[in-house]
């Protein structure tokens, strides 16, 4: 009897003819799309986070911290690396250009930000503990900064944390920038100037610390040097 082959499929056509007529029968559905679950898994609709579907990603900042891992790029604290956050810097601010950070004579306030051993306590030595000592952990909250208090571009995210539970709304974020502290300074006197706030810089050891605050809203930064040259941040915002 002659092989009969069926015309409703080209792959599977070619499938049996080069298995030929005694082969065992080729499953048309590998995958598994006869099953209910699996079918709903591939056809249902992608989840897609609605506060980062709309970012415009070119100024991208976050780059994983944590655990080395052959697979992401270790911290870049080359000149270049330099140059290129300054340039996004200056399109990030516009023309009016950078303020210069006046720095303020005696200990920064509020005091302990700058030195507090965690990320959770240095944002309750920032804004209080009402709402930052319920802050969680998890690497997506720096990507919810508010745009006026950006991650400086291209900065290297070490550990993140925020809060979105009415009446609080905290975002805390520690990273490393290959530019030098006094520049960042500049950077968010100027990002804190165009919020309508008049920020205060200030020392405390080692570091500067920016803060600024207006109504509700209120925001904090504290600068240090880094260990192998450039800085690390420590940036703190509430009510933005």
């Amino acid at each position: 009897m002659p092989c009969r082959r069926r015309p409703s499929s080209v792959l599977l056509a070619s499938l049996l003819a080069l298995a030929g007529c005694g082969a065992e029968p080729v499953d048309p559905d590998p995958i598994g799309n006869d099953d209910p679950m699996m079918a709903a898994a591939l056809d249902g609709p992608l989840m897609v986070d609605p506060d980062l579907a709309g970012q415009n990603r070119r100024y991208a900042v976050v780059e994983p911290g944590g655990p080395v891992d052959a697979a992401l790029p270790a911290l870049d604290l080359t000149a270049d690396r330099a140059a290129d956050a300054r340039g996004d810097a200056l399109d990030l601010v516009g023309e009016q250009g950078l303020r210069h950070a006046r720095i303020e004579a005696g200990e920064a306030r509020p005091a302990g930000f700058a030195s507090a051993p965690t990320l959770r306590d240095r944002a309750i030595a920032a804004i209080g503990g009402a709402c930052a000592a319920k802050l969680t952990y998890d690497m997506g909250w720096a990507a919810k900064v508010p745009a006026a208090f950006p991650i400086y571009p291209r900065g290297h995210v070490i550990e993140a944390a925020g809060l979105s539970a009415p009446p609080c709304a905290v975002r805390a974020v520690s990273f490393a920038s290959a530019v030098d502290p006094a520049e960042l300074a500049d950077f968010y006197v100027t990002m804190a100037g165009r919020d309508g706030m008049q920020p205060r810089v200030q020392r405390a050891g080692p570091a500067l610390v920016v803060r600024g605050e207006r109504g509700r809203v209120v925001y904090a930064v504290a600068i240090r040097p880094g260990a192998d040259g450039g800085s690390t941040v420590d940036l703190v915002t509430s009510g933005g």
